[in-house]
């Protein structure tokens, strides 16, 4: 099994626990070869961070194509 595509996605949503108030929040897609689709979620607590982990899950997906998805170390 390969990893073929990882997606994050950037999500705003209201939270039960955040009085009403809008929060951003990270999942992450990881695809595979043979058609296994795996997410995660990421939590950072300030906006910005939110949008360079997207970035910099973007910069590593070319480099983590190809890779065993079960190999996590």
């Amino acid at each position: 099994m390969k990893i073929t595509k990882i997606t994050p996605w950037l999500l705003l949503a209201t939270a039960a626990y955040n009085f009403g108030r809008q929060g951003e929040y990270i999942f992450v897609e990881v695809q595979t070869d043979e058609g296994i689709t795996g997410w995660g979620e990421i939590t950072t607590t300030y906006p910005a961070a939110n949008r360079a982990v997207c970035s910099v899950l973007q910069q590593l997906e070319p480099m983590l194509k190809g890779d065993d998805p079960l190999h996590i170390e």
